[in-house]
Protein backbone atom coordinates (compact mmCIF):
# COMPACT_ATOMS: atom_id res chain seq x y z
CA UNK A 1 0.00 0.00 0.00
CA UNK A 2 1.78 2.87 -1.42
CA UNK A 3 1.70 6.70 -0.34
CA UNK A 4 -1.01 7.37 -3.43
CA UNK A 5 -3.72 5.31 -1.31
CA UNK A 6 -6.91 7.16 -0.37
CA UNK A 7 -8.35 5.66 3.17
CA UNK A 8 -11.67 6.99 1.97
CA UNK A 9 -11.88 5.27 -0.90
CA UNK A 10 -13.95 2.19 -0.22
CA UNK A 11 -11.25 -0.33 -2.24
CA UNK A 12 -8.26 0.89 0.44
CA UNK A 13 -10.61 0.05 2.85
CA UNK A 14 -11.49 -3.14 1.99
CA UNK A 15 -7.59 -3.93 1.12
CA UNK A 16 -6.37 -2.69 4.32
CA UNK A 17 -9.30 -5.06 5.72
CA UNK A 18 -7.45 -8.54 3.67
CA UNK A 19 -4.11 -7.24 4.46
CA UNK A 20 -5.40 -7.10 8.56
CA UNK A 21 -6.76 -10.18 8.43
CA UNK A 22 -3.51 -11.70 6.48
CA UNK A 23 -1.25 -10.36 8.61
CA UNK A 24 -3.13 -11.27 11.74
CA UNK A 25 -3.62 -15.33 10.94
CA UNK A 26 0.07 -14.88 9.26
CA UNK A 27 1.74 -13.92 12.73
CA UNK A 28 2.87 -10.51 11.88
CA UNK A 29 0.33 -8.74 14.51
CA UNK A 30 2.01 -5.51 15.20
CA UNK A 31 2.04 -4.94 11.49
CA UNK A 32 -1.52 -6.01 11.42
CA UNK A 33 -2.76 -3.83 14.70
CA UNK A 34 -0.59 -0.74 12.93
CA UNK A 35 -2.95 -1.20 9.85
CA UNK A 36 -5.98 -2.10 12.11
CA UNK A 37 -5.96 1.58 13.76
CA UNK A 38 -5.40 3.37 10.50
CA UNK A 39 -8.23 1.06 8.93
CA UNK A 40 -10.56 2.12 11.85
CA UNK A 41 -9.87 5.65 11.63
CA UNK A 42 -10.76 5.86 8.07
CA UNK A 43 -14.21 3.89 8.99
CA UNK A 44 -14.75 6.42 11.66
CA UNK A 45 -14.62 8.83 9.80
CA UNK A 46 -16.89 7.33 6.78
CA UNK A 47 -19.38 5.41 8.89
CA UNK A 48 -19.28 7.80 11.93
CA UNK A 49 -17.15 6.91 15.49
CA UNK A 50 -19.42 4.23 16.54
CA UNK A 51 -17.91 1.58 13.80
CA UNK A 52 -15.68 0.96 16.95
CA UNK A 53 -18.13 -0.23 18.97
CA UNK A 54 -19.80 -3.25 18.41
CA UNK A 55 -22.62 -2.51 20.30
CA UNK A 56 -23.59 0.14 18.69
CA UNK A 57 -22.70 -1.22 15.53
CA UNK A 58 -25.00 -4.12 16.52
CA UNK A 59 -28.17 -1.39 17.66
CA UNK A 60 -27.91 0.37 13.96
CA UNK A 61 -28.24 -3.10 12.29
CA UNK A 62 -31.26 -3.80 14.39
CA UNK A 63 -32.66 -0.74 12.47
CA UNK A 64 -31.66 -1.62 8.91
CA UNK A 65 -34.46 -2.72 6.50
CA UNK A 66 -32.51 -3.36 3.58
CA UNK A 67 -28.94 -4.63 2.56
CA UNK A 68 -28.43 -1.41 1.46
CA UNK A 69 -28.93 0.08 4.71
CA UNK A 70 -26.51 -2.24 6.10
CA UNK A 71 -23.92 -0.92 3.72
CA UNK A 72 -24.42 2.35 4.41
CA UNK A 73 -24.33 1.73 8.19
CA UNK A 74 -21.00 -0.15 8.15
CA UNK A 75 -18.54 -1.95 5.30
CA UNK A 76 -19.93 -5.70 4.79
CA UNK A 77 -16.35 -6.86 6.12
CA UNK A 78 -16.82 -5.21 9.70
CA UNK A 79 -18.27 -8.62 11.65
CA UNK A 80 -14.81 -9.92 9.81
CA UNK A 81 -13.29 -6.99 11.45
CA UNK A 82 -14.19 -7.13 14.86
CA UNK A 83 -12.79 -10.83 15.29
CA UNK A 84 -9.78 -10.27 13.86
CA UNK A 85 -9.44 -6.92 16.10
CA UNK A 86 -10.40 -9.69 19.14
CA UNK A 87 -7.35 -11.72 17.61
CA UNK A 88 -5.10 -8.26 18.26
CA UNK A 89 -6.74 -6.92 21.82
CA UNK A 90 -5.46 -10.23 22.59
CA UNK A 91 -2.25 -10.63 21.12
CA UNK A 92 -0.66 -6.80 21.08
CA UNK A 93 -3.29 -4.93 23.45
CA UNK A 94 -3.16 -7.81 26.02
CA UNK A 95 -6.98 -6.47 26.55
CA UNK A 96 -8.96 -8.99 27.41
CA UNK A 97 -11.88 -7.54 27.93
CA UNK A 98 -11.91 -5.42 24.56
CA UNK A 99 -11.35 -8.94 22.92
CA UNK A 100 -14.24 -10.27 24.61
CA UNK A 101 -16.29 -7.23 23.46
CA UNK A 102 -14.77 -7.74 20.02
CA UNK A 103 -15.58 -11.29 19.87
CA UNK A 104 -19.19 -10.98 20.81
CA UNK A 105 -19.97 -8.48 18.85
CA UNK A 106 -18.65 -10.32 15.66
CA UNK A 107 -20.95 -13.28 16.37
CA UNK A 108 -23.90 -10.58 17.22
CA UNK A 109 -23.61 -8.45 13.99
CA UNK A 110 -22.89 -11.23 11.85
CA UNK A 111 -26.06 -13.10 12.92
CA UNK A 112 -27.95 -9.94 12.59
CA UNK A 113 -26.92 -9.21 8.96
CA UNK A 114 -26.96 -12.57 8.05
CA UNK A 115 -31.13 -12.01 7.79
CA UNK A 116 -30.64 -10.19 4.82
CA UNK A 117 -29.19 -12.89 2.91
CA UNK A 118 -26.71 -15.22 4.23
CA UNK A 119 -25.25 -15.39 0.78
CA UNK A 120 -23.66 -11.83 1.31
CA UNK A 121 -22.24 -12.91 4.54
CA UNK A 122 -20.13 -16.38 4.31
CA UNK A 123 -16.53 -15.13 5.49
CA UNK A 124 -18.47 -13.23 8.51
CA UNK A 125 -20.43 -16.85 9.01
CA UNK A 126 -17.24 -18.77 8.86
CA UNK A 127 -15.85 -16.98 11.67
CA UNK A 128 -18.71 -17.67 14.27
CA UNK A 129 -17.54 -20.37 15.41
CA UNK A 130 -14.11 -19.68 16.13
CA UNK A 131 -15.03 -16.11 17.88
CA UNK A 132 -17.53 -18.48 19.98
CA UNK A 133 -14.66 -20.74 21.09
CA UNK A 134 -12.68 -17.42 21.65
CA UNK A 135 -14.89 -16.63 24.28
CA UNK A 136 -15.57 -19.67 25.63
CA UNK A 137 -11.84 -19.99 25.99
CA UNK A 138 -11.29 -16.38 27.52
CA UNK A 139 -14.14 -17.40 30.23
CA UNK A 140 -11.57 -20.30 31.16
CA UNK A 141 -8.84 -17.84 31.25
CA UNK A 142 -10.67 -15.91 33.66
CA UNK A 143 -11.82 -18.65 36.06
CA UNK A 144 -15.99 -18.08 34.76
CA UNK A 145 -15.48 -21.81 33.77
CA UNK A 146 -19.07 -22.96 34.46
CA UNK A 147 -19.80 -20.10 31.92
CA UNK A 148 -16.96 -21.17 29.67
CA UNK A 149 -18.03 -25.00 29.42
CA UNK A 150 -21.60 -23.78 28.76
CA UNK A 151 -20.34 -22.23 25.14
CA UNK A 152 -18.09 -25.25 24.39
CA UNK A 153 -21.06 -27.72 25.31
CA UNK A 154 -23.67 -25.32 23.09
CA UNK A 155 -20.57 -25.40 20.09
CA UNK A 156 -20.15 -29.23 20.40
CA UNK A 157 -24.68 -29.94 20.31
CA UNK A 158 -25.60 -30.82 17.21
CA UNK A 159 -28.09 -29.14 15.12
Amino acid sequence: MGTGDDPASPVWQGMAYRLVKEWSNGGQPHRAHALAQRLMAALAIAYGADVADPERTLARLRACGSLQEVGKAMPYFLPNLYFHLGNLALVVERDGERAQRLYAGSVACTLEVCRFGSIFFLEAISLVWPARAALADLMFAQRRFSEGATVYAHIAAPG
